[in-house]
């Protein structure tokens, strides 16, 4: 086959390659899928008579359907409460459909799970966090944690290996936006762009609702712009998108604006 031939021909299959992908996830369509993905899956559990909802995180892998044109959440079929009752129980939920995760933060994991097992090494022989709590295990730093969406990273690569992707898309949910001391920083071991890295083909969105503000601190809006960026340079600014409810509905801001985390502020939702 002649040079020009094999140009021609290579051309061909990477347009019908093109063609065959779905289109990209519009705010309208997300909206809705972000909608569905909290009224499912969103983590509570009960102390000391109030309702609690950890930080947490979810991957959904959501299958287009070529009939209706749309990601079709209806075709996701993890039990919703089989996924909220092993997470709320502090494991990694890994299903057909849903990855999904909370923060395992210390102490609040007491309260959250007081009969999971201890996930971290300890100096005692304590199996379950409310035993930890009670021989008042020293190994544990006030706030010390691992983030959801770094859990959920731990275990990606292993749970896509066992999926067809085809071109469902993965919607990526963290609750807050990306921390700046761990989650964005390159030289943390807890950051979550190095694992990312490898998904950058995949058909992916990450999407928050909350800005990311640590306890008994304030982030300027500087810094938590300069998390996004590190985390558009990862997988693309066009794919982060910030979607949160006002007035009871839910709205989407995507954060790209020419390659800079765009400043949005439409009724309450931003993207720094």
């Amino acid at each position: 086959m002649g040079l020009l031939s094999f140009m021609v021909l290579s051309l061909t299959v990477l347009l019908l390659a093109a063609n065959s992908f779905p289109p990209a996830v519009d705010e309208a369509q997300l909206k809705n899928l972000v909608s569905q993905v909290l009224n499912l899956y969103r983590p509570t559990y009960e102390f000391n008579n109030s309702m609690k909802t950890p930080m947490f995180s979810v991957v959904a892998r959501i299958p287009f359907n070529s009939e209706t044109n749309q990601y079709d959440i209806n075709q996701v079929t993890d039990d919703a409460n089989n996924v909220k009752d092993t997470i709320v129980g502090c494991e990694v939920y890994t299903g057909t459909n849903i990855l999904a995760a909370t923060v395992l933060r210390w102490p609040d994991v007491v309260a959250q799970c007081p009969d999971g097992r201890v996930q971290w090494p300890i100096r005692s022989q304590a199996t379950t966090w409310a035993e930890a709590y009670c021989q008042n295990t020293r190994s544990f730093n006030e706030g010390r944690a691992e983030h959801a969406e770094y859990r959920i990273l731990q275990n990606l690569h292993t749970w896509l290996n066992n999926q067809n992707m085809g071109q469902d898309l993965l919607l990526f949910y963290a609750y807050a936006s990306p921390c700046t001391a761990t989650c964005t920083n390159r030289d943390s071991d807890y950051n979550i762009l190095s694992p990312l890295t490898g998904y950058v083909e995949f058909n992916i969105v990450f999407v928050f609702s909350k800005v990311h503000q640590p306890r008994n601190d304030i982030i300027s809006p500087d810094v938590l712009q300069d998390a996004l960026k590190n985390l558009g340079e990862t997988i693309g600014l066009d794919r982060i998108f910030r979607c949160d409810r006002v007035n009871g509905r839910m709205k989407c801001v995507n954060c790209n604006d020419n390659e800079n985390v765009v400043d949005v502020d439409v009724d309450s939702i931003y993207c720094h």
